[in-house]
C-alpha cells in the first residue's frame, strides 16, 4: 500500500470497523497522510444485523453453543452458513468436535491446509465452522449468517 501511495495511484479504502481513534495509525499503517486522505463516515446501524448476549454456565457451554448454532441452522437455510469464534485455540478445537466441524486458528497447517479450509468456507461446501480470530475479521463470506462469539472478546474489533 505504501508503495502505491509513493507512486501516486489512486486508492480506496473501505472499512466497517476502524475507530477514529485508530484514523492516525491507518494513515501510518498505509503511507498516506491525513491531509491528502478523504474520510467519510457514515452510520453504521444496519437493520439486518441483529446482537444478542446469551447467558450460560460455563459448564454448559459445549451444550448451548450446540443449541445455538443448531437454531441459526434452522433460521438460514443450505447454502447459509454459522461461524463460531473462540478465544482459544483450545476452546476452538473442542467445540468442532462437539459440532462437527471444520476448525482454523493461525497453526492448523501450512498454507496449503488453510487454503483449503477457506476454500470450504468461501466455496459453501460446509455450514458450520469454528475459529479463532486468525480467521481475520470481516471474512468476505456472503453466505454466512450467523456470527457466534463464545466468551468476550478481547478487542471490539474483533466482533466484526
Amino acid at each position: 500500500m505504501k508503495e502505491m501511495a509513493r507512486k501516486g495511484v489512486q486508492v480506496l479504502y473501505l472499512t466497517a470497523t476502524l475507530l477514529p481513534s485508530e484514523e492516525a495509525a491507518f494513515h501510518e499503517a498505509v503511507g498516506v497522510p491525513e491531509r491528502e486522505m478523504f474520510t467519510l463516515r457514515d452510520r453504521t446501524v444496519r437493520p439486518n444485523i441483529a446482537y444478542a448476549v446469551v447467558g450460560y454456565e460455563r459448564k454448559e457451554e459445549d451444550e448451548e453453543v450446540r443449541r445455538l448454532v443448531e437454531e441459526k441452522l434452522d433460521q438460514h437455510p443450505e447454502p447459509r452458513q454459522v461461524i463460531v469464534y473462540c478465544r482459544k485455540v483450545e476452546q476452538a478445537k473442542r467445540l468442532a468436535a462437539v459440532l462437527g466441524c471444520s476448525v482454523y486458528y493461525r497453526a492448523v497447517g501450512d498454507q496449503k491446509k488453510k487454503k483449503g479450509i477457506l476454500r470450504r468456507l468461501t466455496g459453501q461446501t460446509e455450514r458450520v465452522f469454528t475459529a479463532t480470530n486468525a480467521l481475520g475479521v470481516g471474512i468476505d463470506a456472503p453466505t454466512i449468517r450467523a456470527v457466534i462469539h463464545v466468551g468476550v472478546p478481547k478487542e471490539l474489533k474483533q466482533y466484526s
